[in-house]
């Protein structure tokens, strides 16, 4: 008998041996099933990590404890994107982690902290922890996004952390990995190009970057009062303001309406014709329950069904 990621996360089974279990029962050794549905080859040249105009990469970040094999089954289809986090002194773990996602056709978007402040890390203080990191990752040849810092908009305030800081940080590692197959991803909210945030998106757009990043959700819970933002309304701002500069959206999330459980699918779909039309490179479903106070986003049958389709469609491309 095959379970669902749904039927082990509710069987009982302990976070830590999911990815174990998932992969037995699968029949895989955690490098992915076999047998599943996969995309056409990536052919653009824009940037490392190009999908091409008109096509993205698609995929999740996967909370540990889940088995990225489990959720490559229930899709029937290979992620063709995989959204990874580490800590500065983990230059190992994300090297292997790019490693392993390029060996299975995923875009590896690796998301790490600094090891100083961002006006340290700009001022070349920490350059032979950032030429080791990218040195690594460029010797592997096949495309790497890399996110030195991921939604930095609520960090600030200490010394040497100001918003010129953080871009600085940015522009000196896209110089740096100039010659590489590496694109640095700088990753915004999408709530800072929102009035209300009281935010100056010119303060953090990082000018030279070939591609941006892009976090959003729809905040809505059966517990706390937030209204429903669909993925339209949450990214029109950020396009706008990006003119033609491609945009990955890094992290992704929307919960299912217990009385209205379709809702939450024909968001995801909306999205996904959304990003696909509107100079979107790439999708990572934030398939977490991690810091989400308002409730988990980890995919029930409903969003995972609705990622099923987008991700067999013709616009979703995976490295060779």
């Amino acid at each position: 008998m095959r379970l669902s990621r749904r039927q082990l996360v509710g069987s009982g089974v302990g976070l830590g041996a999911l990815a174990v279990v998932g992969a037995a029962l699968l029949g895989d050794d955690g490098g992915g099933p076999t047998h599943l549905r996969e995309s056409a080859i990536a052919t653009g040249t824009r940037f490392p990590g190009d999908p091409g105009t008109g096509r993205l990469f698609y995929g999740a970040s996967v909370m540990p404890g889940l088995s990225v094999s489990a959720l490559e089954h229930a899709l029937d289809h290979r992620l063709t994107l995989k959204r990874s986090y580490f800590n500065a002194a983990q230059v190992d773990d994300l090297v292997r982690q790019v490693t392993e996602d390029q060996a299975a056709a995923r875009l590896p978007v690796v998301s790490t902290k600094l090891p100083g402040t961002w006006a340290e890390v700009a001022s070349g203080q920490y350059d032979a922890w950032l030429h080791d990191l990218l040195d690594r990752l460029g010797a592997l040849t096949d495309p790497v996004m890399l996110s030195l810092h991921h939604e930095p908009e609520n960090d600030t305030g200490g010394t040497g952390m100001a918003p010129a800081d953080w871009v600085a940080v940015q522009q000196r590692a896209i110089a740096a990995a100039q010659g590489k197959a590496i694109t640095i991803l700088p990753i915004l909210m999408s709530y800072t190009f929102l009035p209300q945030s009281q935010r100056v998106p010119d303060e953090w757009w990082v000018q030279g970057a070939t591609v941006m990043g892009i976090d959003t959700y729809n905040n809505w819970s059966a517990t706390n009062g937030a209204a429903w933002v669909t993925f339209e309304e949450a990214m029109t701002p950020v396009g706008a303001y990006a003119g033609g500069v491609p945009l990955v959206v890094a992290e992704y999330g929307c919960r299912t309406p217990p009385d209205e459980p379709a809702r939450a699918g024909t968001w995801m779909l909306d999205a996904f014709e959304y990003a696909s039309a509107h100079n979107i490179v790439g999708m990572s479903y934030f398939d977490s329950s991690l810091n989400a106070p308002d409730g988990s986003w980890i995919l029930d049958d409903v969003r995972t069904q609705a990622m099923r389709q987008c991700i067999g469609r013709p616009q979703v491309v995976q490295l060779a």
